[in-house]
């Protein structure tokens, strides 16, 4: 019997597509460091920035609320803690208050010149969240359809405008899409082939890409539906061969109690990347400012009176603890009365307070 001292090579992992794929995302690393290296800030990046670090430094999450703080948070580590100068006169925590946009002037003129070298350092920070996304889009195509379509996926994926552009970049778009793709494929594990294990890493990156950005909330009305479809599909598969299983099975049960520890997982590691700050807080207690929280009276695109207000004080609902984080909350409120307001859009030589239905399909 032969015998090596060296363990076997798993051939996957040499394949051509790997080593392809390999090259394709160090040609994606050059594009992405010399973007982040040479072009200058972007509007709203030294809002990010100074965001960040008044997260790191006040331990407080009210700048830039209307998004979460984990890829700013990234961003600002190199620098939170020494090389750049901060100025917080000018820092407000009253409702409905973009303070940051008055920060951010002030850290700008602080820091002089030095801010391009200071944004250079944040964006180095963020670039891994673009590689996590490369690669779980390698590996979830490669495990579907082969390593063909691995190669295709991190292909698509490393040279998309959009994905150059803003993995180069301190805002939550890319990492955001990143840590997506990355839950995507955690649950999708799970659905697969159920347990523990598995149902703890899908609730983690759930929780993450929450933290990314607020439009992944809408994982939460994804999972159970998706969980109930598959289970029926899998029924029904066991009726056709034959194999008589009931719906409310033991098995099924332990699925439905492992859906639950992923949803509770995700508004845990929500919640502690705020550091609890705010949770449980009840409805009533919150002031909104738009007109489907607050009940905000909108007169043409402005706000008459403005005021903030609570449209569930003096009702049950405004009883109910509310399981997320206050900045949280507080940052879809207003992020909705943005919107409410109406803002000036361009299109094709014209601008318009609102906005076209038809503008991203044009686009």
């Amino acid at each position: 019997m032969k015998s090596s001292a060296f363990p076997r090579t798993d051939p996957k992992w040499c394949s051509p597509s790997t080593l392809v794929s390999a090259g394709v995302l160090f040609i994606y690393g050059l594009l992405a460091s010399y973007a982040s290296f040479t072009h200058s800030p972007v509007w709203d990046e030294p809002g990010h920035l100074v965001a960040g670090i008044s997260h790191w430094q006040l331990r407080t999450f009210d700048l830039m609320r209307v998004n979460p703080p984990l890829v700013r948070m990234a961003a600002a580590l190199p620098i939170a803690f020494g090389g750049a100068q901060v100025d917080w006169s000018r820092w407000n925590r009253a409702v409905g208050v973009r303070a940051e946009r008055m920060v951010r002037r002030d850290f700008v003129r602080a820091n002089g010149s030095r801010v391009f070298a200071l944004h250079r350092a944040a964006r180095c920070a963020c670039l891994p969240f673009c590689f996590v996304g490369a690669y779980v889009c390698f590996r979830w195509s490669r495990e579907l359809y082969g390593h063909a379509a691995g190669l295709l996926a991190i292909s698509a994926w490393c040279f998309s405008p959009n994905i150059v552009a803003h993995g180069a970049l301190i805002t939550p778009d890319c990492a955001a899409a990143a840590i997506g793709v990355l839950s995507g494929y955690t649950f999708w594990r799970w659905l697969r082939d159920p347990s523990l294990n598995r149902a703890v890493w899908a609730g983690v990156t759930v929780g993450l890409a929450q933290l990314a950005k607020t439009t992944w909330l809408v994982l939460f009305g994804l999972i159970i539906p998706l969980w109930l479809v598959c289970s029926i599909r899998d029924s029904r598969i066991d009726v056709l061969t034959g194999h008589k299983r009931r719906y409310f099975s033991a098995a099924r049960l332990k699925q439905a109690a492992q859906l639950f520890v992923i949803i509770v997982l995700a508004v845990y590691v929500l919640n502690m990347g705020y550091c609890f700050e705010g949770s449980l807080r009840k409805v009533n207690q919150y002031s909104f400012l738009s007109r489907a929280l607050g009940a905000t009276i909108i007169v043409d695109g402005q706000v008459d009176p403005p005021q903030a207000g609570n449209r569930f004080r003096g009702s049950w609902l405004g009883q109910i603890p509310v399981p997320l984080p206050q900045n949280y909350v507080m940052g879809i409120d207003l992020q909705k009365w943005d919107f409410e307001r109406k803002m000036w859009s361009y299109l094709r030589g014209e601008w318009r307070l609102g906005g076209w239905w038809y503008y991203y399909l044009y686009a």
